[in-house]
């Protein structure tokens, strides 16, 4: 997950070096409608990796099989129909999110119509990656991943430095590195006969809504980055101006990267989670709750320390010092990484109970955190606080979930030791 961040991460270091900051602030624009669309992939991919995962843990390797097709075949399908529907609209869906600068529509249009059209791709890349995970190929998806990333980096130099093709160079790398994944991935799970592997897909609509709703956390999530990717560009552009957009986009990238440790700690130990909860190992479930929370809260000091320590030279990659957008990313970098602080036990909780099979608990815990309380605080505090409230309204929200999600979790822990109670004493 951390590789796959770095698509948007290198398109942005690429573009903001080498074409304009103005350039930068159209990729942040375009982000909520393709968060609409990957927020599909990640569900389907979380949900059907917990809902397959249970299905082997329960013994069930054909359906888990059947089952596993059945959601290949239907992400595919469903992104490609909704890219179809999207496209005819896409000058006023630009227009919306804030992109009304003649420059900046142009950029914005570039970048976006490429990516929208490799999206069922990117969808494949997803579920693959994630899916190799649950075939017991974590080494080969990391190592798929590494090589999407490097050729995204290699075809990003190539069509941006060396044929000066600006921003759509940016697309057209990022869509290659794409390929590289989802290609291979197909092949594999085309060959894979002896464990899991592509096959006729099973007929079970319970497979879909099952999946869909054990991922709600996932879609959840990706929608709410829409969200407030929108309200993040309308205040910055309202406050501060397109330098403002630009600082949000990079301080967005900072927590995308970041987001994305604690999110692919998550996909990583959900399969694990997932096969001791379907084989009824209460115990072992509880205890491998108990190191990844552990895990989860040494990273989040890590991350912390990272972005508020080092904000004057993680701004620097982005742009110069001299630069008007440096001073603003610097001072919101700084009050924002408080967030980092917790937003990893928020990711941990909703992913558990994905993991658990307990779609509806994992999507409000999501809705809670992202939709509620972040809209809430970033339609407060800017006009309490003005800018320090923009770049302060994730922090807020983030404190707030943190106590929400501890009594999530002792809940669970109780739950599971009367669990394992019931099953030493023959009352399961």
């Amino acid at each position: 997950m951390v590789f796959t961040s770095f698509y948007t991460v290198v398109d942005s270091l690429f573009i903001t070096n080498f074409v304009s900051t103005t350039a930068l602030a159209a990729i942040n624009i375009s982000f909520p409608i393709i968060s609409l669309l990957t927020a599909l992939g990640f569900m389907l991919s979380s949900g059907g990796m917990a809902w397959v995962s249970i299905k082997l843990g329960e013994g069930k390797k054909d359906k888990a099989i059947k089952d596993f097709s059945l959601i290949i075949y239907f992400g595919f399908f469903v992104i490609a129909v909704l890219v179809a529907i999207i496209l005819p609209f896409i000058d006023p869906l630009i227009r919306m999110l804030g992109a009304k600068d003649a420059v900046l529509f142009k950029y914005t249009k570039d970048y976006l119509v490429l990516l929208l059209i490799m999206s069922p791709v990117f969808i494949l890349q997803i579920l693959f990656q994630n899916f190799l995970l649950v075939a017991g190929k974590g080494k080969l998806a990391l190592v798929l991943t590494i090589s999407s990333g490097l050729a995204n980096i290699v075809f990003d130099y190539l069509f941006i430095v060396v044929l000066k093709m600006g921003i759509v160079g940016a697309a057209l790398g990022t869509g290659i590195g794409y390929f590289v994944t989802a290609i291979y991935g197909c092949v594999f799970f085309l060959k894979n006969k002896n464990g899991l592997h592509l096959a006729k897909p099973s007929h079970d609509l319970k497979v879909i809504t099952g999946t869909m709703g054990n991922g709600i956390s996932e879609m959840v999530i990706n929608l709410s980055v829409a969200v407030t990717t929108y309200f993040f560009n309308f205040l910055t552009l309202k406050y501060i101006g397109t330098d403002g957009v630009a600082a949000i986009s990079i301080i967005m990238e900072c927590q995308f990267l970041f987001s994305s440790i604690f999110y692919g700690f998550g996909m990583g130990s959900s399969p694990l989670i997932g096969f001791a909860w379907g084989a009824k190992k209460y115990k072992y479930t509880k205890n491998l709750l108990k190191l990844c929370f552990k895990i989860n809260i040494l990273f989040s000091v890590i991350m912390f320390g990272i972005s508020f320590g080092g904000a004057n030279i993680i701004t620097r990659l982005f742009c110069k010092i001299d630069n008007p957008v440096y001073g603003i990313t610097t001072y919101g970098l700084k009050l924002f990484s408080i967030s980092f602080l917790f937003s990893g036990i928020s990711e941990f909780t909703s992913s558990t109970f994905t993991s658990l099979g307990d779609g509806k608990r994992s999507g409000f815990i999501a809705f809670l955190r992202l939709f509620v309380f972040t809209v809430l605080f970033l339609t407060i505090f800017p006009v309490l606080f003005g800018i320090t409230g923009i770049w302060l309204a994730v922090p807020a929200a983030e404190t707030v979930m943190l106590l929400i999600n501890i009594g999530f979790l002792y809940k669970l822990a109780k739950r599971l030791n009367v669990l394992h109670r019931n099953k030493q004493i023959g009352i399961d």
